[in-house]
Order: structure tokens, then sequence, then C-alpha cells
């Protein structure tokens, strides 16, 4: 069997603008069948284009029964609601959660879920997971960056955080 790989474009409440990102799932959908979600999540530098397009993971997912989702987490957006970067993690947790389960037959509870990322996307999938236990069953990384606080100055963590000696609470806030 093979799987396919379509673009979403929706809009999002917490971003206050459209946003967009890409699903694969097999080629034919069961009738009446529910298929668990992965939320696979790019890193710094990256976008909702680079693992269907970087990698084999269309070739990987072909007749696996489930479906992958590769949202837009922004170039530097470490997945997390901030004031100078927005509310991307409420993005994540209740915008894109909800308009995949709308639009694709999914299992829509955290039975049905994991999610997973590279370098930053791997600290995101962690972190998410951790904050919102209720969503996901599976959380997995992949180099992720997981002690920011190693970071300053590095990554455009204090853009998105502030400088850590002037915010050490969003620092600890975000991972």
């Amino acid at each position: 069997r093979q799987s396919v790989t379509t673009t979403v474009t929706m809009f999002s409440q917490a971003l206050n603008r459209e946003t967009t990102y890409v699903i694969v799932m097999p080629a034919k959908l069961d009738d009446g069948k529910r298929y668990p979600v992965i939320y696979l999540l790019h890193g710094a530098y990256g976008s909702f284009h680079d693992w269907p397009e970087r990698t084999r993971l269309t070739d990987y997912c072909a007749g696996r029964p489930f479906l992958v989702v590769c949202p837009d987490g922004t170039e530097f957006g470490w997945y997390a609601d901030t004031a100078t970067g927005g509310l991307i993690e409420t993005f994540l947790t209740h915008d894109l959660i909800a308009d995949v389960d709308r639009r694709f037959p999914t299992v829509a509870s955290r039975e049905g879920r994991a999610i997973a990322g590279l370098s930053m996307g791997g600290h995101g999938a962690l972190s998410l997971a951790a904050r919102h236990p209720d969503l996901f069953c599976s959380a997995s990384s992949m180099s992720g960056i997981l002690a920011l606080e190693n970071h300053p100055g590095k990554w455009r963590l204090d853009e998105r955080f502030g400088k850590l000696a002037e915010n050490p609470a969003e620092w600890a806030r975000a991972g």
C-alpha cells in the first residue's frame, strides 16, 4: 500500500493567522476506521516541509495504519508560548489537534496521539508532552536540546525567551 502527502492550510486562533501543516497518511483510508496520529516536529532552521521533503517519511509510512502530521513551529519557535514569539504551544495543543481531528478520521484522544521531534522539535515534543499529559500517550526526542539554560545566546533563545539572567522563569517554563 502507498501513502500520500497532503498540505493543509488552516486558520489558527492562537496565532491569529493562517498556518500550514503536512499530513502523511495511507493512500486509501478504510471506511469507519480511526487512525492514531504522530505529530512530528521539525528543528530550528527548519520548516514543516523538512520531514516529508528531506527524508523518506512517505516511504516509511507506506502500508502503516497511522497518520503523521508535520506542523509549522516556525524557524525558532521552540514550540512554546511567549510574548515575543507568539502562542505556538497553544496553536499545537488546541488549534492544530482540533483541526486534524475535525478533518481526518483520527483516534481523537490521548491514546491515539504521539509526539516526536528533532533537535528544537525534540525539545518541543518532550516539553509539550510533559505539560499536556492529557494529550499524548508517547513522546520521543531525537537529538533534542533539553536543557535550554545551558545555551544562552544560541539558537535565538534570547530573542524568544529574553536574556536568561533577566527572565529565568520564562526559560524554566519553556523547558
